[in-house]
Order: structure tokens, then sequence, then C-alpha cells
């Protein structure tokens, strides 16, 4: 996310920008990760049971859903307007940007992001990682638009230090893609 919402929310020379856009690009997963944590270093819990038991579990599911709500990005836009607060007005644009490409992108681990007025989770017919429903192409379509960001942000950044971030990113991603659907592994 954080490449495709710099492309289109940051700005050459909008430094002060840059840095609540990525946050804004990484917050919806951020508890994604604090989860993954606990579950596996904190309770030593397998990664099978991870992914097919504890990511359903209702408490799990009420801190992704709080993360992922359009309401709650629109109510911090609002208030971040209403305060002269840009740096918060960036963060949750970049956040709704971030849930707008989940939406169509999300299956059985779908996240109800009308929260908190229903706990109704679209369940896209494409999901991001399950070959069973797409998942092929749509990784496919995401690595595309990962390169493509790259590029745009490679050309608004002419210093080496961004760009070889770029270039490892797109490496890693790309290589992910091999290993996982190339080798079978998802």
């Amino acid at each position: 996310h954080a490449p495709l919402n710099l492309a289109l929310l940051g700005r050459a020379g909008r430094r002060k920008r840059t840095g609540p856009v990525l946050l804004g690009a990484l917050l919806p997963d951020l508890p994604m990760l604090g989860f993954w944590l606990v579950e596996t270093l904190g309770r030593g819990v397998s990664q099978r049971t991870i992914w097919d038991e504890r990511y359903f579990d209702p408490g799990w599911q009420g801190v992704f859903d709080a993360f992922n709500s359009f309401p709650v990005y629109a109510a911090l836009a609002l208030l971040a307007w209403w305060r002269g607060w840009r740096a918060a007005l960036w963060v949750a644009a970049s956040a709704a940007l971030h849930l707008a490409c989940d939406l169509p992108l999300h299956r059985e681990d779908a996240h109800a992001h009308f929260w908190p007025f229903t706990g109704w989770h679209f369940v896209s017919p494409v999901s991001y990682w399950d070959r069973g429903h797409f998942g092929t192409v749509a990784s496919a379509v995401e690595l595309g638009v990962l390169i493509a960001s790259a590029w745009v942000l490679a050309q608004r950044h002419r210093r080496w230090g961004p760009r070889a971030a770029l270039a490892v990113t797109v490496a890693i991603c790309a290589a992910a893609w091999v290993l996982l659907y190339g080798a079978g592994l998802v």
C-alpha cells in the first residue's frame, strides 16, 4: 500500500506529507502485525492455527475492524479538517485509500469496513491470495501496481536512498510472488 499511496497522495517537494501518507498506508494493517507477534512469539501458536482459527476470534476481529473502518477514518478526516491538522488529514486519506484497495480483494478474511455502524463484511469474489478465487491474477495485478507506483516515485525522487528502498521493495515482492505462486506454496 505504501508505494501506491505515496505515488497518488505524495508530491515532490512536500516532505511533510510523506510521513503521514506512509503512516496512513500502514495503519490499517498494524494490528495484524501485533496480532501475529502476540500469537507467534507471545503464545507460541502455529501459523496454521493463527490463520485458520485465531484470526477469526471475535476479539481480534474487533480490533481489525476498528482499524479497517471507513467511518473511523472519515471521522478522523472531519476532525482534522475542523482543527486544521493537515498531517492527520493525510493519514486519514491514505488509510481510506488503503481500505478502498482492500475492499475488492478480501474474501474469508474480509473486514467490517463500515464498523461501528454495521458488522457486515463484503465478501469479494476475488481474493488477493487465494488461487481458488483469482489470487494468482489479483496478486500479479498488485505486483504490477507496485512496479508502476515505484516507477512514479523513482521519477519523483532522484536521490539514491529512496530509489534503493523502492528497488528492494519491488525485488522482495516479486521474489515472494514467484516463490508463492510459482512454487505453488499458496
